[in-house]
């Protein structure tokens, strides 16, 4: 994402992406505007720009992949105009703020696992609360990190990711006794991850991987699918 100020009111949103532009003498002209810029629209209705502006935004990977892109793309656009702020938004209010735009603005079913990932990077134990979300960033070895990103394969399997209807099949199958068990399951399994990864112990991590989606897949009937699962083994 690149932010350009103005010297007037005028508003132009270019985007790689969806292969298009947008522009408008004003932030409620921009928000009128019914297309497929309505993430973008979302976030600038959160953050309610009051001075003219140009951005331009690019990703390198395709809509729809499933890797929180859209998380990513609000984090940017935020982060964008938080350099121009005198009293800037620290990481926290960052993360929610793009929470707040994709979740409640825009609507789209949804944690806020991709906000922070996006908006701290790094390796962080996350922990979600009623209150408030914490974050503990992992101190691991140099030579664990390398073996860890010699270890992992990303695959583009070619089709699209829903995540919000996801989200809202994954609600309904929760209300299951058996499959409430699974997610606390999967939650428990997350403190033994995170106590692998800082002793190095990197099979037992993979297995415990594997462990935590044997125990998503079966959560509901859409998160994997006969392709999927054909990839995966």
């Amino acid at each position: 994402a690149t932010l350009k100020i103005r010297d007037d009111s005028q508003i132009v949103i270019h985007s790689l992406d969806i292969g298009g532009s947008i522009s408008s003498d004003g932030l409620v002209g921009i928000l009128e505007q019914d297309n497929k810029f309505s993430l973008i629209q979302a976030v600038l209705e959160v953050i309610k720009p009051d001075f003219g502006f140009e951005l331009w935004l690019h990703s390198d990977f395709s809509v729809g992949s499933g890797l929180g892109g859209s998380a990513a793309v609000a984090a940017s656009i935020i982060g964008c105009f938080n350099v121009f702020r005198n009293d800037q938004w620290n990481s926290f209010e960052m993360a929610e703020l793009a929470f707040h735009a994709e979740r409640i603005q825009l609507g789209v079913s949804g944690g806020w696992q991709d906000q922070y990932a996006t908006v701290f990077g790094g390796f962080n134990f996350v922990e979600f609360n009623m209150e408030e979300n914490n974050i503990h960033p992992l101190r691991l070895q140099p030579k664990t990190i390398f073996e860890l990103e010699e270890s992992l394969i990303l695959c583009d399997t070619k089709s699209r990711h829903d995540s919000g209807k996801l989200h809202d099949q994954h609600r309904k199958a929760i209300e299951k006794k058996e499959s409430r068990d699974r997610v606390t399951a999967n939650v428990e399994l997350a403190f033994h991850m995170r106590d692998h990864l800082l002793h190095g112990r990197l099979t037992e991590f993979g297995m415990a991987l594997h462990e935590a989606w044997q125990l998503k897949r079966n959560v509901s009937k859409h998160i994997a699918s006969p392709e999927l699962d054909k990839i995966y083994n």
